[in-house]
C-alpha cells in the first residue's frame, strides 16, 4: 500500500514552497517554540521590519522584558499575516466583480 505524500510546506505569507524553515516569531531567546512556517525571503523581510521597530530579540535576564519583545515580534507577524489577507480578499473580490461583470453583460439582450 503505497503512503500518501506529506504536504508541502508553505510559507505562510507567499505560499511559497521553496526553503521554508520555522521562523521564531518571538525569537529563539523568548519563545523558541512558537514558530511559523516562512520562506527565506519572507523571513528576510520579517526580521528587516522588526529591525525597523527597533524590537531586540538578543537574550536579557529580564524575563518580563522577553515577553515584551517576543509580543513586540509577533505583532509584525500579525500585521504581516493581516496585510495578505487584505490582498487576498481584494484579489478575489476583484475576481469576482469581473466574472459579474462578464456575466452581466453576456446576460444583456442586444437592442
Amino acid at each position: 500500500m503505497k503512503q500518501p505524500k506529506p504536504p508541502v510546506k508553505r510559507c505562510v505569507l507567499c505560499e511559497s514552497p521553496h526553503n521554508v524553515q520555522g521562523n521564531h516569531l518571538g525569537g529563539r531567546n523568548a519563545l523558541a517554540w512558537f514558530t511559523m512556517p516562512f520562506c527565506e525571503r519572507c523571513h528576510l523581510l520579517f526580521h528587516a521590519m522588526v529591525d525597523r521597530a527597533v524590537i531586540d530579540l538578543r537574550y536579557t535576564d529580564d524575563s518580563i522584558e522577553r515577553i515584551r519583545r517576543a509580543l513586540a515580534a509577533i505583532t509584525v507577524a500579525e500585521w504581516m499575516l493581516l496585510e495578505k489577507l487584505k490582498n487576498t480578499h481584494s484579489n478575489q473580490r476583484s475576481s469576482n466583480d469581473e466574472g459579474n461583470k462578464r456575466h452581466d453583460s453576456s446576460s444583456t439582450p442586444n437592442r
